[in-house]
């Protein structure tokens, strides 16, 4: 994971001051004034190259930036002080340089050349912090990279490769046994389409039948009702005669029958109309019935009739007659009132001519 060092404000800051005190800082020989102005060249390109520093020096900021930042912070201006300051900074321009394509610039060659150079020259510490830099720490930064999470997923390529591929076959072989169990149930699908189409259509017909039987009931209790009225003006003018025929004379007798009889045929023409109106229901429940039946057993129609009628075009000609067909109902039959209100008419003038 990477660390954020150099542009943190806290060490930007306590590398300006440092740089300020070294300037300030009084020096007894060329090597100190050679140390001095190429520790302050270092660490004020630290400042200026914070993100390259932070991308490139992972290793040493992970070892030595908490003590880099509090000698810079103590800013000891001894020998032993300043050294620590130079070796420090110098192990990151030795791994910036590492993990640079090309050369850094001449002012960083200048500050490698005296480091080798003058390596006696500084103190224990800060000379061994140099040799390591400069002999060690490659070796370091190399092992660091080969443990790195970035190095390890690389070499677990190959065996991250096979099982990629094996799960790439596992996955078309797995499409090809859904894409097959896709087709299937699509198939099953269409069925249950074209089975619901014709549920549906079988529905449509069964509510209308359901509708004709109640109307066909009522039409039989009507009839029922009609035939015994029918009989109820006859049976009383029979009694009527029965018991009162010696007391009343001819031509009065005559007379009383032509409302009984004007009554029995007006009820006999409604009989009639209840009658055919019942036979007309119920041919219309026969062919409902029959159309309910023909749904039952015929299945993905559209498919069916199409496939068919390349060979014969006639095939189901009568099948769509009988299904798409309207229901008769055979009203032209039934006698209009008009017409049998006149027929009563033409009796009751033919008794009153009599």
């Amino acid at each position: 994971m990477k660390r954020d060092f150099f542009s943190k404000p806290e060490v930007k800051t306590a590398i300006r001051n440092y740089c300020l005190v070294l300037k300030n800082q009084p020096t007894g020989n060329s090597f100190e004034k050679n140390r001095n102005d190429k520790t302050i060249v270092l660490l004020e390109s630290f400042t200026h190259r914070t993100e390259e520093l932070e991308e490139k020096t992972q290793v040493n900021i992970n070892y030595i930036s908490e003590r880099f930042l509090s000698d810079l912070k103590e800013a000891d201006t001894s020998r032993e002080g300043i050294d620590n300051i130079f070796s420090s900074a110098f192990r990151f321009l030795i791994e910036l340089n590492l993990n640079s394509k090309g050369e850094l610039g001449r002012d960083y060659l200048s500050i490698k050349s005296f480091a080798i150079h003058q390596l006696n020259l500084f103190s224990d510490d800060a000379r061994i912090q140099i040799e390591y830099a400069l002999r060690e720490m490659p070796i370091s930064i190399m092992k660091e990279l080969l443990h790195g999470e970035d190095f390890t997923a690389l070499k677990a390529f190959p065996s991250v490769s096979l099982k990629a591929e094996e799960i790439m076959q596992k996955i078309e072989s797995e499409l090809t046994t859904k894409e097959e169990r896709i087709k299937e149930l699509s198939n099953i699908l269409d069925n249950y389409q074209s089975a619901f189409n014709f549920v549906g259509l079988h529905k449509g017909f069964d509510d209308l039948s359901s509708k004709k039987k109640e109307e066909k009931k009522r039409t039989f209790y009507l009839l029922i009702s009609l035939a015994f009225l029918v009989l109820t003006p006859i049976s009383l003018e029979l009694i009527f005669l029965y018991f009162k025929a010696a007391t009343f004379p001819t031509a009065l007798l005559s007379i009383s029958l032509v409302p009984m009889v004007s009554l029995t045929f007006i009820l006999i023409y409604y009989f009639r109309i209840s009658l055919i109106n019942y036979q007309s229901v119920s041919s219309q429940i026969n062919q409902i019935e029959l159309r309910k039946t023909l749904c039952q057993f015929i299945q993905d129609y559209t498919k069916y009739s199409t496939e068919i009628k390349k060979s014969n075009k006639e095939a189901l000609d009568k099948f769509e007659l009988i299904i798409f067909s309207n229901i008769m109902s055979s009203d032209e039959k039934i006698p209009s009132s008009y017409d049998g209100l006149e027929q009563v008419a033409n009796i009751i003038k033919g008794v009153k001519g009599q």
